[in-house]
């Protein structure tokens, strides 16, 4: 007996050893890979010493004698705080996901692989870049590698996926280019075969109904609007025939976020300094850590401040005390679907996909002179995508030299021949002058260019005539937020400062619900509440609202469950039409808003859906609707169903999801309720909204504002993990500017 008791405390001593082992080299990984903030390091090619100023929120002053040192320093701290997410990027775009983090990720690898835009970046960085640029991004290179070096132990995240980081090259930062070119467009073509589908299905004339380019209320730039196409008579549509063809579908109206973005500018005339003032929030996916790392760059005979994207030298948004800029997605036509005819020629190349953990796997990828074949439904031709991105002249690192734009017109050339993903830029300048225009190499004879006192894009039809007929559209969003941002700026009646534009980005007031809202309280008249205390109840509270996408309203969330209900009955049988002929069409990529309320004002009986006997029948079974889904499915009574219980943060670390909800925390930013919704300038989703806000005027910086969900550092341990994300969460007016110094490093040859 005293033998066995003496084996297992051996055995228990053994083992007790094993797992205070494994602590501790987890606990020495975290904090041996955590970023150097103060002393000094060495950079391989530095000209002179060059240093780094941190203040109390992580953001970097790099102090530098040349573009290829501040290059290097950049270099050097996205290294250090942001590698992981560098290599996910630069993996992302190059279909090499899988041989990281194992088979969850091939779906996401073959979509990538099929643009073969690893073989692309080397194309491009051997033909479209000058002695000059290849020497930048290799210096930038450098500095990543560098930094990744100088920590103690591996990034965090390399040692729980049992792997070693792969260093950084310079044709990374292409591929970090091509990240966001997937992330921007649609590299599936999904909104244009969705449209094409519509019209082989339903006609041109029904397709534009249900998806019009122009509208009585657009708010584009240059004041074009167009009437709405006539509603379909019954010869051309019968929405029951319809459905009796094609098996009931859920559309997930709108469940989907669109990349997007706000940006607007007012010109001198409107400011009070004479100077133009430029805001910008940049709409994507919200994750740990943020996409933007913040920084200002001082260099001889210019300062830049603004937001940088790992991966890249490049400042991305900013101001360099002459110019500012900001970008939106402009959904303008960048690529060309052909149908595959029998017959067609196709080549065929084979690409392996590495995966972690298991086999291999071939790749077939097939192409015609059109472009490479889309994978499809085989119940429909295949289509051949040809897409401006597939073209090495298309792309280029011309971006960096807007740090020395010294004026609106010089930025506006600049801008017209970097090879970024096409975007709207508003660009204003210290002398009061702004302008719009579009980003990116396009295939257009002439590039357009917009100036007044006042600009806003919203993802929305920019421009009208033959402008439009240039640029063409590829999904853009319908109007209501560029109009609500339009208005709000036109209200700005006294010379405005950054605090007014701020306030324009946090206006979440739901004047786009304002008539469902109407709608309903009509249908919930006095008399068919007199026997539904259920009903009166949820008649009391849409009544009292408040009008805001406010984490407390309860009517504001009943307005919206009751615009998308009332929305799917609308559309179901034209999306189940879609998806009979192809199982992947996705009816959210039809702008249908101004087609729903046409239908809804008259009320023709051939767009009723075969399952509602009456117009009534649909509109009051939605409003019932979320008395007897909505609420039960909370679990809670009304008052208690608020729009903050949905639009709760969940802006989480992608290792997070492997933990369990007490150690993810850890990992997460905070779960609070968020004001804003996607059709009004705060757009806000859990997970999607303004990766930034920046409100700036060139030359005076100081007076400028700066918000990041989330915080500099991709390290938990970091005291700049999450610091400032408390001012995006509540709107405060943070600084532009890096504040006092609480860190220096310096950097030495």
């Amino acid at each position: 007996m005293r033998v066995l008791l003496r084996w297992l405390r051996r055995v228990l001593l053994l083992l007790f050893v094993l797992v205070a082992g494994l602590v501790g080299l987890g606990w020495w990984t975290m904090r041996g890979s955590l970023a150097l903030l103060e002393g000094t390091g060495s950079v391989k090619g530095l000209g002179t010493t060059v240093t780094i100023e941190r203040d109390e929120r992580g953001v970097p002053t790099i102090r530098a004698a040349s573009l290829p040192d501040l290059a290097r320093a950049i270099g050097f701290l996205h290294g250090q705080d942001r590698f992981f997410q560098m290599d996910l990027l630069r993996r992302r775009a190059a279909g090499e996901l899988a041989e990281l983090v194992g088979a969850n990720a091939l779906p996401l690898d073959r979509g990538a692989r099929l643009h073969r835009f690893r073989a692309l970046a080397e194309e491009v960085l051997r033909t479209q870049l000058d002695d000059s640029e290849r020497a930048l991004l290799q210096a930038y290179a450098d500095g990543a590698n560098a930094g990744l070096t100088a920590l103690r132990a591996r990034p965090w995240e390399y040692f729980l996926l049992r792997s070693a980081p792969r260093p950084w090259a310079p044709v990374d930062t292409i591929l970090t280019g091509y990240a966001m070119t997937l992330d921007l467009q649609d590299g599936a073509a999904r909104r244009d075969r969705t449209r094409l589908l519509a019209e082989e299905v339903l006609g041109a004339d029904v397709a534009e109904f249900f998806d019009p380019r122009f509208t009585p209320e657009d708010a584009a730039i240059d004041g074009s609007t167009g009437p709405l196409p006539p509603l379909p008579g019954p010869e051309r549509l019968e929405v029951r025939k319809l459905t009796a063809a094609a098996a009931p579908v859920s559309i997930e109206f709108e469940s989907e976020p669109l990349p997007g973005s706000n940006n607007f500018a007012l010109s001198g005339r409107r400011t009070a300094h004479g100077g133009a003032l430029v805001a910008d929030d940049m709409h994507l996916g919200l994750a740990v850590p943020n996409i933007w790392y913040r920084a200002s760059f001082v260099l001889p005979d210019r300062t830049v401040t603004g937001a940088t994207l790992p991966g890249t030298p490049a400042m991305i948004v900013g101001s360099n005390g002459h110019v500012a800029w900001g970008f939106t997605n402009s959904y303008t036509r960048n690529a060309r679907l052909t149908r595959v005819t029998p017959g067609t020629a196709i080549e065929e190349a084979r690409e392996i996909l590495h995966v972690k953990g298991a086999a291999d796997e071939i790749l077939v990828i097939r192409r015609t002179k059109d472009g490479v074949i889309l994978p499809g439904d085989k119940r429909r031709p295949e289509l051949a995508l040809d897409w401006n991105a597939h073209q090495a002249a298309f792309a280029n690192v011309h971006l960096l030299r807007l740090m020395s734009a010294k004026d609106a017109g010089e930025a506006i050339r600049l801008f017209q021949g970097a090879g970024i993903p096409a975007q709207n830029v508003l660009i204003g300048d210290s002398a009061g002058r702004i302008a719009w225009t579009l980003s990116g190499r396009m295939d257009l004879p002439v590039p357009p260019v917009y100036e007044a006192d006042a600009l806003w894009t919203a993802n929305n039809r920019v421009v009208g005539g033959e402008s439009f007929q240039m640029i063409g559209e590829a999904g853009f969003e319908g109007p209501a937020r560029a109009a609500q941002i339009r208005d709000d700026l036109a209200a700005i009646t006294h010379p405005a400062t950054p605090r007014d534009l701020l306030a324009v980005q946090l206006d979440d007031r739901a004047l786009f619900l304002a008539r469902w809202r109407d709608l309903l309280l009509g249908l919930l008249t006095p008399e068919r509440c007199a026997n539904h205390p259920d009903r009166s109840e949820l008649r009391s509270f849409v009544e009292n609202w408040g009008g805001r996408a406010a984490p407390e309203s309860v009517g504001y969330r009943v307005v919206r469950e009751f615009r998308r209900t009332t929305s799917e009955r609308v559309l179901a049988p034209i999306v189940a039409a879609l998806k009979a002929r192809d199982e992947n069409a996705l009816g959210n990529r039809l702008r249908s808003e101004s087609a729903i309320w046409e239908i809804l004002r008259q009320r023709p009986a051939h767009f009723l859906p075969a399952a509602f006997q009456t117009w009534d029948d649909l509109l009051l079974g939605a409003a019932d609707e979320i008395l007897k889904v909505s609420v039960p499915k909370s679990g809670r009574p009304l008052p208690e169903f608020t729009f903050g219980e949905i639009n709760r943060a969940r802006i989480r670390h992608p290792f997070s999801s492997l933990l369990p909800a007490w150690a993810a925390t850890f990992l997460d930013l905070p779960s609070d309720p968020l004001p804003g919704d996607h059709q009004m300038p705060r757009v806000q989703a859990p997970n999607f909204g303004a990766s930034q806000r920046m409100v700036v005027a060139p030359g005076r910086e100081q007076e400028g504002i700066f918000h990041l969900p989330g915080g500099q550092s991709g390290h938990p341990l970091s005291p700049f993990y999450r610091a400032g994300h408390e001012d995006w969460v509540k709107g405060n007016p943070s600084a532009f500017l890096p504040g006092p110094t609480l860190h220096r490093l310096e950097l030495n040859p």
